[in-house]
């Protein structure tokens, strides 16, 4: 069951990106809103300025969404595979795709002198990623404690109280004179 659960985090990190990231405002007004899909294709606001005229700005593509994109959609593909490195894969992508998060805030701070709002999309991402990692840590530790399988114990081979001969350790009767084993 809990290994279904990644896929479907994966899948619902997915939709992060086509909910608001970030929020630029002035003044208490906000000025505009883009979601994580605009931020990976770049995208092109048009607005008034201030002599009537209509003011275009194109924002590029982010590299560090468009990477973090990348990695979500490659943490997807990776949980439908039926092996152990699923985990170690996901967890490791899921870190990567954190610290771009990381890298993508950042540059945003730096960038945006204070009119910046961080947006739900973008803290529901990294909680998605956080989520991951934590399943992923727990299904590594479940897989490397021993199993709960018992192994019947090997007993030692019968021999034939009458004859002495050796008789595997399933044989009732011993195969040189008949003698019950028991």
């Amino acid at each position: 069951m809990l290994r279904r659960i990644a896929p479907i985090i994966f899948g619902f990190a997915l939709l992060c990106f086509f909910i608001p990231w970030e929020s630029f405002s002035a003044f208490g007004v906000n000025l505009v809103t883009l979601n994580g899909i605009q931020l990976v294709a770049g995208t092109t606001i048009k607005g008034p300025s201030m002599f009537g005229m209509q003011d275009v700005e194109k924002i590029p593509c982010n590299p560090f969404v468009l990477l973090t994109f990348i990695a979500t959609i490659m943490g997807l593909c990776l949980n439908f595979l039926n092996n152990k490195i699923k985990e170690i894969g996901s967890a490791i992508i899921s870190g990567i795709a954190i610290v771009l998060l990381f890298l993508f805030h950042n540059s945003l701070l730096k960038e945006s002198m204070g009119i910046l709002q961080v947006g739900t999309g973008f803290y529901l991402l990294g909680i998605s990623f956080i989520a991951i990692i934590a399943i992923d840590i727990y299904l590594l530790i479940l897989h490397t404690q021993p199993s709960n399988i018992y192994v019947r114990n090997r007993q030692s081979d019968k021999f034939c109280s009458q004859c002495g001969v050796k008789s595997s350790n399933d044989a009732m009767f011993c195969s040189e004179c008949g003698h019950s084993l028991k």
